[in-house]
């Protein structure tokens, strides 16, 4: 009984062949119009604030992976990160850009960033808020 155990614990998961992880960038840059405070929500683990004299718009530069890895039934295997789904949710208040990810996770279906490099210019604050990874199951941001 023990060597069977024991082969079971060292056993890979199964893979469909329909499984997919894939890597892919994106920059996207947003026109302040007069913003002088940015508001960053994502649960993006791996973060950097840059200043960029002379700017007038907030660029972010991220790497992020797309996965479904795990038992499912048939499904489209991806080769590149959809754009709309890579995009932040841009909104405004007042003097502020609210910027959000799109980040989640739904049983084995993951969507997350990598890295994330946040470009501003001279003077505008930026606040990061992330979003708990708990709280990313069957996170859904919609809207442009």
């Amino acid at each position: 009984m023990f060597v069977v155990l024991a082969f079971c614990f060292c056993q890979k998961p199964a893979k469909a062949n329909d499984d997919f992880s894939v890597d892919d960038r994106l920059d996207q840059s947003i026109a302040l119009n007069g913003a002088q405070r940015v508001v960053v929500r994502c649960f993006c683990f791996k973060r950097e604030l840059r200043e960029v004299p002379g700017s007038r718009d907030v660029t972010l530069r991220l790497s992020a992976n797309l996965s479904s890895v795990g038992y499912h039934g048939k499904q489209e295997k991806r080769t590149r990160i959809p754009e709309a789904l890579m995009r932040f949710r841009e909104t405004r208040d007042g003097d502020a850009v609210m910027l959000e990810s799109r980040e989640y996770t739904f049983i084995h279906h993951v969507f997350m960033l990598k890295d994330l490099v946040i470009e501003v210019p001279s003077g505008v604050s930026v606040t990061v808020e992330p979003v708990p990874r708990k709280e990313l199951e069957g996170r859904r941001i919609e809207g442009p």
